[in-house]
This record gives C-alpha cells, structure tokens and sequence, in this order.
C-alpha cells in the first residue's frame, strides 16, 4: 500500500480491495501513516473477521465477505463422506456472507455479529 501511495496522488485512486482483513489492516495502516483522507470508505475486503468487521462499523470498509467458517463445516462433511466411500463432486458452492453499514438494517446485522463475537472470544 505505501508503494501505491507514494505513485498515485490523492484523488487518484478510487478504492482499494484487500483480499483479506489483514491486508486491509495493513493498508489502511499505512494510509493513516500517510495522512490520506481521499481513501476513507473506499476499501473492500474478505474474511469477515473482527477487526475487519469493526473496520466496517467504522465505516472505514465499505464491505467484508465471510469465507470462514463456512469452508472448515463443509470440508469437515467431505472429508467425512470421503472415509465412507462417497465419490464427491468435482465443484462445491457455499454460501457467501457479506457485511456491511450501507443500510442501517445491514449495520445492524454487522454489530450484532460483532457483539456476538466478542462475547464468545471467536475471531470469525
């Protein structure tokens, strides 16, 4: 992120997507380092973990998509079925989970997942 902030001026960049929480940590460490208001609300990243959830309350992330726990449940399933002889498919869908605060309905499901994460000591 300091390499993109040392070449691009401000108002040059229109949003950053982090393809995890601690990236986007990382970057907004290094944009808050570099005193850069332009980039505020413009960042987008996946995990769905606390600190990036926070970091959407705040209204720094636009938005976090959650991948975990959904894949640790559904590989535990495969590998179970595996040792009883299921032939599984080549291609599995899971479902997807993004908060955000774009709507106060949605803020509200992302703080509520917030509190419910801090009470149980769980990062995801």
């Amino acid at each position: 992120m300091q390499a993109y902030l040392q070449r691009f001026a401000p108002g040059e960049l229109q949003g950053v997507y982090a393809a995890s929480d601690e990236s986007m940590i990382g970057a907004r460490q290094a944009i808050e380092a570099a005193n850069r208001k332009d980039l505020d609300g413009a960042f987008f990243s996946s995990d769905g973990q606390l600190q990036g959830l926070e970091a959407v309350a705040d209204g720094f992330d636009v938005a976090s998509s959650q991948f975990p726990p959904l894949y640790g449940e559904a590989s535990l399933q495969a590998a179970i079925a595996v040792t009883q002889g299921v032939k599984l498919a080549r291609t599995y869908w899971l479902d997807l989970k993004t908060f955000t605060c774009l709507t106060e309905a949605a803020c509200n499901e992302t703080k509520e997942y917030i509190a419910q994460l801090k009470a149980t000591g769980m990062q995801f």
